[in-house]
């Protein structure tokens, strides 16, 4: 059978409605008080909010290359954590529903990417619940204001606070970094990845990988399956990819213990060429053989030149079996034909990928849609795993929770989390921690039909 895309639109039953009048009673007034693959065809994706949209490195620094280098401290795990941990612990959720906003629509999809991502939280702690750990949790309208989120700040309403999630927009995120490094209060970031939101701050932890950890996942990958002959970046002839190959070179070139022959071949092209030239890789597939090409673009900005790309490559590829590496939009556009999956062998680096035989994914889903009517959005995934995720080591390790969570292994719903420190390069003793980051990336490939885990 034959997958198709689910265009089938996002929540909109009476629960969820109900829900968010809910979230917009008490995120003015109270606590919610819990006394407590991706797959095209299966998971809606909200594409009013992309994963990459949110990335600050469009251009990398000739200097950065992948934090190759390991921290060498071996933490050693206390054996009793009592004087840690709470009866109940309280986390607040900067999460943006603009309930004030006359012009607020519950239907709108970026407004529902925030109450999916709610359900998924809410259902979670009901979990919880059931298993006698307790949570108060406290939903703060941030506006997407960095005012409001200020103002939240000052008046002393985070004070409390355990754990801090979001908010979603920059300039809020940065502050509130900054309350959490001085009150030594964990700060979450689900939907922005940055390195600049603050520094030598180990109370900052980002779950959304950098686009540094996307490019060296796929480097990396391809490193150990094909020769630097076999391999070629595919790009413009302007600053930005240019860039990329620049950091994707120094890359390669690092993890190959500075071999100045191991030189990656560079394959410039304009839009003429795509769309009307005779042949657009003219050179590219001579003699036939493998091909490994790396696509870095990751913008919806650039989703048209990455369709004509794979477009031409299917055309002319002839003989020649052609592996296209690339950043999740692979994975997300709406206009990339499965035939181009097949027959390009597309391996596409993702943050979040579902095993739809998981028992667990389907008990989600069962319980997901007896509770609001519907099936879950990506982001309920998400919302789902997050508090799984910060509430199971809050209930192994207490409030100082930030410190062991290297150690969680554990495979979640949609993705997994390898949190790593983040040092600044010109740290030689690993002294200062600049923040936290989840590192884990999957490649999925597709295959019989099916999206597939490839490592």
């Amino acid at each position: 059978m034959t997958s198709v895309r689910n265009l089938r639109p996002l929540l909109s039953g009476s629960k969820i409605i109900l829900l968010l009048g809910l979230m917009i009673f008490t995120s003015g007034c109270g606590l919610f008080n819990s006394a407590r693959d991706k797959n095209k065809d299966n998971v809606v994706k909200d594409r009013t909010e992309t994963a990459m949209d949110t990335m600050e490195l469009t251009e990398i620094p000739e200097s950065e290359v992948s934090p190759i280098k390991k921290d060498p401290q071996i933490i050693e795990i206390e054996d009793d954590f009592s004087a840690y941990k709470k009866d109940t612990y309280k986390i607040g959720m900067f999460i943006p529903f603009n309930a004030s906003d006359s012009n607020y629509d519950v239907n709108d999809g970026g407004d529902q990417k925030f109450v999916n991502y709610y359900a998924g939280v809410k259902l979670a702690l009901e979990e919880f619940d059931q298993e006698g750990h307790h949570f108060e949790v406290k939903v703060m309208d941030s506006e997407r204001s960095p005012e409001v989120v200020r103002g939240k700040i000052e008046r002393g309403e985070v004070k409390d606070f355990d754990v801090i999630v979001g908010p979603y927009d920059r300039n809020g995120l940065s502050l509130t970094a900054e309350y959490g490094k001085e009150s030594k209060t964990a700060v979450i970031s689900p939907w922005l990845s940055s390195t600049k939101i603050t520094d030598e701050n180990p109370y900052y932890i980002q779950l959304r990988p950098s686009l540094s950890s996307h490019y060296f996942k796929l480097i990396d990958h391809v490193n150990q399956n094909f020769t630097a002959d076999e391999i070629v970046l595919v790009g413009r002839n302007i600053n930005s990819d240019k860039n990329r190959f620049r950091y994707f070179q120094r890359t390669y070139s690092a993890i190959n213990d500075f071999n100045n022959g191991n030189e990656l071949k560079e394959y410039f092209i304009n839009d003429d060429s795509l769309n009307y030239a005779d042949f657009a890789f003219s050179n590219l597939f001579v003699g036939g053989g493998k091909k490994a090409i790396i696509l870095p673009n990751w913008n919806y900005n650039d989703e048209d030149f990455i369709y004509s790309v794979l477009r031409r490559l299917n055309i002319e590829r002839g003989r020649a079996e052609v592996f296209v590496y690339g950043m999740p939009i692979l994975f997300d556009s709406e206009k990339i034909d499965f035939d181009f999956y097949k027959n390009l062998n597309i391996r596409t680096c993702v943050s979040e990928f579902v095993d739809w035989e998981d028992e667990r994914v389907k008990t989600f889903m069962r319980k997901f849609y007896d509770k609001y009517g519907d099936l879950p959005t990506s982001d309920a995934f998400e919302g789902y795993d997050m508090i799984n995720f910060i509430g199971s080591n809050l209930v192994k390790y207490g409030i100082n929770f930030q410190l062991y969570l290297e150690q969680d292994r554990n495979r979640y719903l949609q993705t997994a989390y390898n949190i790593q420190k983040i040092y600044d390069e010109q740290d030689e003793q690993f002294e200062h921690i600049k923040y936290l980051e989840n590192e884990h990336l999957d490649l999925i490939q597709y295959k019989g039909n099916k999206f597939v885990k490839i490592d």
